[in-house]
């Protein structure tokens, strides 16, 4: 009994130290222990959380936070993951789908088609998420994050690690085909790179061009496979 006490103590400590600023330094260490003892108080959490306003830190962390709550939760997975399908964040949104679709494959692609109509970076996670599933319609949405300009900071590393998801899929979805990958346009030069994305917006259109065309041609010869995807799968990570 008083083991029980303690804990009841200690995740009443932890539950207020979520919403308490001047723990903000090891806010997110809580909500990891509260993710494996109190799933449905993290959970709760999440699906009201948004994304501050300020702060390069928090640019995309939806991801981070579904994606821990995800790997984290020891019991009833599936019916928490099913409530974050309607939170605020659209990238938990698109985090409670993906890992849906590992525990109920059918309802989770069903959820990713849809949110990949979702605008920006959730809706082509959610796009590549699909076309990882052997779907390749989503091929086109997912290409669209390839136009959107490189930050070159921490902040826009969201993107850029989409970016590189799509283009390596891509390359290995081309191979397998036995037809030859999307060109890359020119490389940037320094003195554009300097002007920041109003100087590599070009390039990256480009980039999307090149992809879109080479979907147009190839679509119809595609074998579309993700040869990690299995691995993956049995590991239920994203």
């Amino acid at each position: 009994p008083r083991a029980r006490a303690l804990l009841k103590a200690e995740l009443k400590a932890l539950r207020e130290q979520l919403f308490d600023s001047e723990h903000s330094s090891n806010r997110w260490m809580v909500f990891d222990r509260l993710a494996v003892y109190d799933p449905a108080f993290a959970t709760d959490f999440l699906k009201q959380w948004v994304e501050p306003e300020e702060g390069w830190e928090y640019v995309a962390f939806g991801h981070v936070l579904v994606s821990s709550l995800a790997r984290k939760m020891n019991h009833d997975r599936t019916r928490y993951l099913k409530v974050l399908l309607d939170a605020k964040d659209p990238f938990v949104r698109v985090g409670a789908a993906i890992y849906l679709s590992f525990d109920e494959p059918e309802e989770g692609l069903l959820q990713l088609k849809e949110l990949a109509g979702l605008p920006g970076e959730p809706g082509a996670w959610a796009a590549l998420n699909v076309v990882r599933r052997g779907d390749g319609s989503a091929l086109p949405r997912a290409f669209e994050v390839l136009k959107i300009p490189g930050i070159g900071h921490m902040s826009g590393m969201m993107n850029m690690n989409l970016q590189s998801r799509v283009e390596i899929l891509v390359s290995n979805i081309a191979h397998l085909s036995g037809v030859p990958p999307p060109a890359f346009p020119e490389p940037i030069s320094f003195k554009e790179w300097e002007r920041g994305s109003e100087g590599t917006a070009p390039w990256y259109q480009k980039l999307y061009g090149n992809y879109l065309g080479w979907w147009q041609t190839y679509k119809d010869r595609l074998v579309i496979e993700d040869p990690w995807f299995e691995e993956l799968k049995a590991q239920r990570v994203d």
